[in-house]
């Protein structure tokens, strides 16, 4: 409901929002929030849900040992300030990166000083005919040149084809998972089954596939930051 104060016209009526400026009543359209309920983000809210149900489960104990991990995990917020996870934010957030590759959930965190493997680089070779993806291919580098350990495997995320002429900001935009559920446990993997199955096989030779990996550990949640690039053909 709109009101009339000292503030002057403020709020909305049916499918107008009035809000007050310096320059007087401004008048606009109430937009609705897009809400697509595609497939795919119904899966993750119910996977959500269902990880958040299991922190409701724990035992005090259990909750306790999660907000010491979360006030110890370091992260910046808007305002460039430093500090920790909730422990519920912890809970859910390992447990959604084991859920990515297909692995159970766990009820505690992982131990003091775990330690994950780190991608320092990637490529990809795209094969192209006429206007269909015949194959694809992701390559991974770790730091120090080690390989992956038993108990890790990479999550990839990925975008349409786009304009080989766009900036990252702009190229990755849209992604999505294209090996989730069960994440590859080789530096080298063929990606041409999972992208065709998620964005199709059109592409133009002008085109660039964004690309978006972390590594996560199997045991415990734990996972790399994400290694971002892309794959031209």
């Amino acid at each position: 409901m709109a009101r009339v104060g000292s503030e002057g016209l403020r709020g909305k009526v049916g499918g107008v929002v009035y809000s007050e400026s310096r320059n007087g009543v401004t008048v606009r359209a109430l937009k609705k929030p897009r809400n697509p309920r595609t497939s795919a983000q119904q899966a993750i809210r119910q996977r959500t849900a269902s990880i958040s149900s299991q922190w409701r489960a724990l035992t005090d104990e259990q909750r306790e040992a999660w907000n010491r991990f979360g006030a110890a995990m370091g992260n910046v917020n808007g305002a460039g300030k430093s500090g920790g996870w909730s422990g519920q934010n912890a809970f859910v957030s390992m447990n959604q990166n084991l859920a990515c590759v297909g692995a159970p959930i766990v009820l505690t965190p992982p131990p003091s000083g775990a330690r994950v493997s780190r991608l320092s680089g990637g490529s990809g070779k795209l094969t192209v005919a006429g206007r269909d993806i015949t194959g694809f291919t992701l390559d991974f580098r770790l730091a120090g040149g080690k390989t992956l350990k038993a108990n890790e495997k990479i999550f990839v995320r990925a975008t349409f084809p786009r304009s080989a002429g766009q900036g990252n900001a702009k190229l990755f935009t849209r992604q999505a998972a294209i090996n989730r559920g069960r994440g590859y446990d080789s530096l080298t993997a063929d990606a041409s089954a999972d992208y065709a199955a998620r964005f199709g096989k059109r592409m133009d030779k002008m085109q660039v596939i964004g690309i978006n990996a972390k590594i996560i550990n199997t045991a415990t949640g734990a996972a790399s930051e994400y290694l971002q690039f892309r794959v031209a053909p």
